[in-house]
């Protein structure tokens, strides 16, 4: 397994290498063209997250990108169209950023000042185990192809955002971070 091209490089978090050569049979400019349309979505969804300023229903818009990464996964891996991937590749970014930015935000709004530090850094801490999950997603890849490893990727996300809405969403605190505003008192 150590001698094959394709798991070493999921294994690297460079699986756009690996869909250019064994998808699209491209080369380096394809790999740069994929990355700069997943990095053109995250800078606009960025300065669009800034743009709303402190806003109501940002759990909301969190749990919704969550939905639109994982099912822009699986367009991107059910087609081997090359522009339908890049507009794909610009949604993955735009939606994982907004995703991203608000998880964190929310997280350490949600905590007490006092415990900010240590629930910021148990977040962290599952950045940590992200090389633990390419390497599964690598084994995968080797078994049973990129795109279905990156389809089945995408599945799994709309399942546990699925789980995240539906068992969340009914407490009284994800309500009120939801909505952004205090608890109520039952």
């Amino acid at each position: 397994m150590r001698d094959t091209p394709g798991l070493n490089s999921l294994l690297a978090g460079s699986e756009d290498e690996v869909v250019a050569r064994e998808v699209f049979g491209g080369d380096v400019r394809v790999v740069g063209e994929l990355m700069a349309a997943n990095g053109a979505g995250s800078v606009v969804a960025a300065l669009w997250v800034a743009s709303r300023g402190d806003r109501r229903g940002n759990g909301a818009v969190l749990m919704r990108s969550g939905l639109v990464m994982g099912a822009s996964i699986v367009v991107f891996s059910l087609w081997g169209n090359y522009p339908l991937c890049l507009a794909m590749s610009v949604v993955m970014g735009a939606s994982s950023m907004v995703y991203f930015i608000l998880n964190n935000t929310l997280l350490q709004l949600s905590a007490e000042p006092q415990y900010q530090a240590r629930v910021i850094s148990i977040y962290m801490l599952s950045r940590g185990l992200y090389p633990l999950g390419s390497g599964v997603f690598g084994a995968a890849a080797e078994v049973i192809g990129i795109t279905w490893a990156i389809g089945i990727g995408g599945v799994l996300s709309l399942v546990f955002t699925g789980i995240a809405m539906v068992t969340l969403g009914r407490t009284p605190e994800w309500l009120a971070l939801a909505r952004q505003r205090e608890p109520e008192t039952v």
